[in-house]
C-alpha cells in the first residue's frame, strides 16, 4: 500500500473557529499517527504550496490518505463553495473502491470515512455518512479550544485511536492490491454535478430533520 498520508482533514475555512480547527487537527494528527505510523497529515492549509494544482493535489491527497475525516457541520457543503463537497464526493467513491477490493466480512465492517460532527446532531447528517463510524465532539469542544487534557478527552482520544486501529489492520490484510490506480481513475466531477449533489443531501438532512422536529419540541416542553 502507497498511502503517504496518515489522514485528509476536511473542514470548511471559518475564521471565527480557526483556533479551535487548528487544535482539533493537532488532536486528531496525534492518533491517526499512532495508528498508521505516518507522520504526515493532510490539512489543506499546510498541504498546499502556492502554485500547485490545487485539484490534483486535493484528489491526490484524499487518495494517498489512509483515512478521510470530514469535519461536519451544517455549512460543510455549501453551494457558494464548493471544494469540501468535492473532497467528500471523491472520498466516498474512494471509500467505494476500496470496500469492492475486501472479503465480504471486511467490506461490511470497514470504513474510510470517519466524519467528527461538530456543533451538530448525529441523527441529522447526510445519508452518505454511516452513524456508525460518526462521531460527536459535542462533549470535546472546549477542552478542544482550550487544549485542555481532561479525562473525558482522554477517553475519547483512546476511542479514537481503537476506532481507527481497526480499520487499520483490516486495510493491511490487503498489500498487493493496487488502490491508487484505481483511485487515479475516478473521473472528475463538474460543478453542476456537485451542486445537484449537495441539494440531494441538504434536501435529505432537511426531511429528517422535520421528522424529528415533534420529537425536538415534545421533549422541549
Amino acid at each position: 500500500m502507497s498511502f503517504k498520508y496518515s489522514g485528509f482533514i476536511s473542514y470548511r475555512h471559518n475564521d471565527s473557529d480557526n483556533t479551535f480547527f487548528v487544535n482539533l487537527k493537532n488532536f486528531i494528527s496525534s492518533e491517526i499517527f499512532k495508528v498508521t505510523n505516518k507522520p504526515k497529515s493532510f490539512y489543506d492549509a499546510e498541504s498546499i504550496d502556492w502554485g500547485v494544482n490545487w485539484d490534483d493535489k486535493i484528489y491526490n491527497g484524499i487518495g494517498e490518505s489512509f483515512f478521510f475525516i470530514p469535519v461536519w457541520y451544517y455549512h460543510y457543503l455549501n453551494e457558494a463553495n464548493l471544494w469540501c463537497a468535492r473532497e467528500l464526493y471523491h472520498a466516498l467513491q474512494v471509500e467505494q473502491i476500496i470496500k469492492s477490493n475486501l472479503s465480504a466480512q471486511d467490506s461490511k465492517e470497514f470504513f474510510f470515512i470517519f466524519p467528527l460532527i461538530y456543533r451538530g446532531n448525529t441523527d441529522l447528517i447526510p445519508e452518505c455518512f454511516s452513524k456508525k463510524s460518526a462521531k460527536s465532539l459535542r462533549n470535546f469542544e472546549t477542552d478542544i479550544l482550550n487544549k485542555k487534557i481532561t479525562t473525558r478527552l482522554n477517553n475519547f482520544s483512546n476511542d479514537i485511536y481503537d476506532t481507527l486501529m481497526k480499520h487499520f489492520l483490516i486495510l493491511d490484510k490487503y498489500p498487493a492490491v493496487d488502490f491508487q490506480a484505481m483511485f487515479n481513475a475516478i473521473p472528475r466531477p463538474t460543478d453542476a454535478e456537485i451542486i445537484d449533489w449537495i441539494r440531494e443531501q441538504k434536501k435529505q438532512i432537511n426531511e429528517k430533520e422535520a421528522k424529528l422536529l415533534p420529537v425536538l419540541v415534545k421533549n422541549g416542553e
